[in-house]
């Protein structure tokens, strides 16, 4: 158990009735009136059964939140729950008190030992069950990394993952896909700064390619996406319209359609991201440095050992830094190369006028096809371009390269997947748990 045993100075937040059951949760969650605006996470951690059942606790066994100003939050006692924290997001606060916030972190228990029970078998048979009260325990299967019959049986279990969602997804759309391509996924809300339009750009230079090459070496890639656009974004729709007529033209094309296809998730959602992650091997992380805040999408790829195809912004930076930048592929400019482009005045025409793939590229989507085209995403890229697509999108096309050429290497690749699942265990729930408690709330266990 943990207690809370100091005020912190945080924004007034009002705590919900004293007494949640498990019943009620989610409605309370629903109506809670917060005092300022912000963000609430509710971190819960093994839901003990007996306290399912009604049973109480003696005093001193329960958490109590003392978050914001003592005088308009009394300490309640939360008794649903073995473990609790509220947690708040305001930037004003960080950025006066940088101490008080940590990375986000993930439960491991839904995204590996629920979502994918090949890999946690796996594991469980290789190092033991200690990884499933201890997410720090995964570092043990690193000791794998150049186990040549460990890497096979790492291998069968994402090809056999792959297959369970190619069944379920031509049992759910119609839609037929190859389990032995490369399942490349960007699954994120639909934002200019994610910049899905980037991955797409790549898509359509791969499809030119491929029309000019038809008998080039070629690993046969899927491409995945998943996000949904806020009801007035305008860009975002156009951004998802494209990939659609995008993946559409490949799906016509007998000459690219065995070489490349889009899938386009509709109403993504937590149950569909269960049955991916498990399946993927690329995980799109391709946002501008220095506009994604953390991200914990990226983790949960990480930990169903996906590699980590991005710039070096926001979680990004930790899951390299865990597992080695080496086991990553990293594109892309710095936030300080950013942000010095951004203060000599940043011209997409520059880097449009020096290669000449993004100029066909842009040609192609700017005339369409089918009586359609995409003229309001290209105009954006080419007389204003705010998150920098064509800046990176030389680079981005050589770490695409780089991912085709890995995956040939069969074991390189499986030893690149095996290290992220290794390391992921820094990005536990329990530990950012444990690190909020002891930093920022002087928080010590009671057992």
């Amino acid at each position: 158990m943990l207690r809370l045993t100091k005020n912190v100075a945080l924004p007034t937040l009002r705590c919900f009735s004293s007494r949640i059951t498990i019943d009620n949760i989610n409605q309370k969650i629903r109506t809670a009136d917060y005092a300022v605006r912000g963000e609430v996470v509710i971190r819960a951690i093994e839901i003990d059964n007996e306290m399912k059942k009604g049973k109480k606790f003696p005093f001193d066994s329960l958490l109590y939140c003392n978050v914001g100003n003592p005088q308009a939050i009394k300490q309640k006692p939360i008794t649903f729950l073995r473990e609790v924290l509220c947690i708040t997001s305001w930037p004003e606060v960080a950025d006066k008190h940088p101490e008080m916030f940590h990375p986000d972190a993930l439960q491991r228990a839904k995204e590996l030992l629920a979502a994918n029970p090949g890999l946690t078998k796996l594991l469980e048979d290789s190092i033991g069950p200690g990884f499933k009260q201890d997410a720090s325990e995964l570092k043990k299967f690193e000791k794998f990394a150049d186990d040549s019959a460990m890497l096979d049986k790492l291998a069968a279990v994402k090809r056999a993952n792959k297959v369970n969602f190619a069944n379920y997804l031509e049992k759910a759309t119609g839609q037929v896909i190859d389990p032995d391509s490369i399942f490349d996924c960007q699954v994120k809300r639909m934002h200019e700064y994610k910049r899905q339009h980037l991955n797409a750009m790549n898509i359509a230079a791969e499809y030119l390619y491929l029309k000019a090459n038809p008998n080039a070496d070629f690993v046969p890639k899927t491409y995945i996406f998943g996000a949904k656009a806020a009801p007035g974004y305008y860009m975002a729709k156009q951004m998802i319209r494209m990939i659609c007529k995008l993946g559409k033209l490949i799906d016509n094309d007998p000459a690219v359609k065995d070489k490349l296809r889009i899938v386009y998730l509709e109403d993504y959602c937590v149950s569909l991201s269960e049955r991916l992650m498990p399946a993927s091997e690329v995980s799109e992380q391709i946002s501008l440095a220095g506009t994604e805040a953390s991200g914990t999408g990226n983790m949960k790829f990480m930990l169903n050992g996906a590699i980590t195809l991005g710039t070096l912004d926001g979680a990004n930076v930790e899951i390299a830094d865990a597992a080695g930048k080496d086991n990553e592929i990293i594109f892309g400019m710095l936030t300080p190369e950013v942000n010095a482009l951004k203060g000599m005045g940043y011209h997409p025409q520059a880097f449009i006028s020096d290669d000449n793939v993004a100029m066909a590229v842009l040609d192609m989507l700017e005339k369409g096809w089918n009586g359609e085209n995409f003229s309001e995403v290209t105009n954006n890229l080419r007389n204003s371009d705010p998150y920098m697509v064509l800046a990176d999108f030389k680079d981005y096309r050589r770490a695409q390269h780089t991912v085709q050429e890995l995956y040939k290497q069969k074991q390189t690749w499986n030893r690149m997947s095996l290290m992220n699942i290794s390391n992921a265990g820094i990005f536990s729930a329990d530990r950012s748990i444990m690190d909020y408690s002891r930093d920022i709330w002087g928080a010590t266990p009671v057992k």
